[in-house]
């Protein structure tokens, strides 16, 4: 299957969009941490927990950074050959 060009830009910004929203939850859930040590996150996604969706944040930024060099790697060396 031939993934056009378009496809390739929606599926970046897609990408774009979850890195910044995983940052988003790093940030909300260091806040809460910072407040003190029983305290629960009420705009959290998947957890109440601030260290569980700080490390929900931080593996969802490993991987959209990994998936987008794949993609920019996987595309430099399609226009080469």
């Amino acid at each position: 299957m031939k993934i056009k060009k378009g496809d390739w830009i929606a599926i970046s910004m897609s990408l774009g969009i979850i890195i910044v929203i995983c940052c988003w939850c790093v940030d909300v859930s260091v806040s809460a941490m910072n407040v003190g040590k029983d305290t629960i996150m009420m705009n959290a996604f998947w957890s109440l927990n601030p260290i569980v969706t700080y490390h929900l944040g931080l593996y969802g930024i490993i991987l959209c950074v990994v998936a987008l060099l794949l993609i920019t790697i996987y595309n430099t060396l399609k226009e080469e050959a």
